[in-house]
């Protein structure tokens, strides 16, 4: 069987892979112990699975799991000041462009996350867990997790 990272990157251009960090401006989340196989889709750059004018996250994250699914991980960047509708918004554009790209394979993880650099209002944060603000992926509700700035990638996957 494929893998998921391999399949997914046979559909992607590589102009688009990121190889470096999962990064906006001074805001960084670690890779570190995150396992391997994985591919980072900046869904900014030339060459994305998103059109110019569409609604998009900043990165798309596949990880294998050893050839038994995977993770799939939309990635949002936000600075102090958010609106969580369009923060949803944005993972669910994400979402949307893994179902294309994703091969379906069982089980999948899906992780929409938000990464929050700076103070983020109470009301903010727990709008942004509520339920109603969940990412749909594959027919079914996620919440969108939060990661700060220096956190690890690991500690939304679950590993």
């Amino acid at each position: 069987m494929t893998g998921l990272v391999e399949a997914f990157r046979q559909k992607v251009e590589n102009s688009c892979i990121e190889d470096g960090p999962l990064r906006r401006k001074d805001c960084e989340v670690s890779q570190e112990d995150a396992p391997q196989p994985r591919v980072v889709i900046d869904l900014d750059k030339r060459g994305s699975p998103l059109g110019k004018n569409q609604t998009r996250c900043e990165y798309l994250v596949i990880v294998d799991r050893n050839g038994s699914g995977g993770w799939v991980v939309p990635m949002e960047f936000k600075s102090s000041r958010m609106r969580v509708s369009k923060v949803t918004r944005q993972l669910q554009a994400g979402a949307r462009a893994a179902e294309r790209l994703v091969p379906k394979q069982n089980p999948i993880y899906f992780r929409p996350v938000a990464v929050i650099d700076g103070p983020v209002n109470r009301k903010e944060m727990k709008d942004l867990k509520a339920t109603g603000n969940a990412v749909k992926y594959r027919g079914c509700w996620e919440p969108v997790r939060v990661l700060r700035c220096g956190d690890l990638l690991t500690e939304v996957l679950g590993t």
